[in-house]
């Protein structure tokens, strides 16, 4: 398998700053900042499975992926805060051996080797999952593994309203390569007609990262204080740090089904946070999908040569920053408030 893919994000912004002098309401600037990011993917592969027996396979196969970014923010013609890029090369290995021995047990284990150039280092992912019935109408199930990724999005500082995610490739220094360990449990229940689901899930990140700028416009002072400045073409202050994530949850699923008519209900309960030592003095902070509930109820119904569907969300609200402040030391304060449910 060949691939090809790419991505390529230009934005611009103008932000005007007005304040009341002397009775009257004048600009005292006019702040312009552009962005660019961009992405390519090659990629080329070989998959391969081999059966065993009957109750026995393996998966195989290798992969290599070639990528190339960059990502530019300016500030007006005279000034910028990041202009990077890079290239990279990843080569990958994994194998999976599926084996149905015991007559109710079914379990899949493997793994992953990548080696990294940028890093100069080795990656493994060791994974298994496995699937345990009982009677035929009780199931048992867990998954477990360990995850690499190699190209992160990264989050920037939101500035009244105002949030581009970019991407960017990991090299091990600056920009870290982002693991994650990931562990499921679960069981079904399926009676005839009628299907009951539950899973739990514990999710870690390391490797996050968020960008971190003072714009122009926004010097955390007095708004009449604002200039318009020109000046040769400098740095300004920005800095990519980096965090830690967590996710926990639990998902619920009641489902019927017949001939015509199907329904089932979903719910879930879910918690996202990161972690920035530069943000809040290191006090955890919401994910910006982080949702504590949301509720699903969905029908299917066929009749003749028709099919109707309905769907019905619930959700509570997910978090946004209200107010922020980054100070000259490029440490935050962001304030975070709820979108209603």
């Amino acid at each position: 398998q060949l691939g090809y893919s790419g991505y390529n994000n230009n934005y611009e912004n103008t932000t005007i700053v007005n304040a009341k002098v002397k009775s009257k309401i004048e600009t005292i600037g006019t702040f312009e900042s552009y962005e660019t990011n961009e992405l390519t993917d090659f990629s080329a592969s070989l998959r391969n499975q081999l059966s065993i027996s009957s109750r026995n396979s393996v998966d195989f196969g290798f992969q290599s992926k070639y990528n190339e970014y960059s990502y530019l923010k300016s500030e007006g013609a005279d000034a910028y805060y990041s202009d990077i890029a890079n290239s990279s090369w990843l080569y990958s290995a994994y194998a999976q051996f599926k084996t149905q021995q015991l007559k109710n047990l079914t379990l899949k284990a493997g793994g992953r080797a990548n080696y990294y150039n940028l890093s100069g280092k080795l990656y493994y992912e060791p994974r298994i999952s496995g699937n345990y019935e009982i009677a035929k109408i009780i199931g048992l199930k867990f998954a477990a593994g360990r995850y690499y990724q190699f190209l992160s999005k990264v989050a920037p500082t939101q500035s009244y309203g105002y949030n581009r995610d970019f991407w960017v490739i990991s090299d091990g220094k600056n920009h870290s390569v982002l693991s994650s360990d990931q562990l499921i449990v679960g069981a079904a229940l399926n009676l005839k007609r009628f299907t009951f689901d539950v899973e739990a899930y514990h999710k870690t990140l390391n490797g996050l990262q968020l960008f971190l700028y003072i714009p122009s416009f926004q010097n955390n002072a007095d708004p009449t204080t604002f200039k318009n400045q020109n000046r040769l073409r400098k740095i300004l202050p920005s800095k990519f740090i980096t965090g830690t994530g967590e996710s926990v949850g639990v998902d619920f699923l009641l489902k019927y089904e017949s001939s015509k008519f199907t329904s089932w209900v979903a719910y879930s309960r879910s918690k996202s946070i990161r972690n920035f030592k530069d943000i809040n003095a290191g006090a955890d902070i919401p994910a910006p999908f982080d949702k504590a509930h949301e509720l699903k109820w969905t029908n299917l119904f066929s009749w003749k040569r028709w099919n109707f569907s309905s769907l019905w969300v619930y959700s509570t609200g997910q978090s946004y920053v209200s107010n922020q402040t980054v100070d000259r030391a490029l440490t935050a304060r962001f304030t975070y408030d709820r979108l209603p449910d």
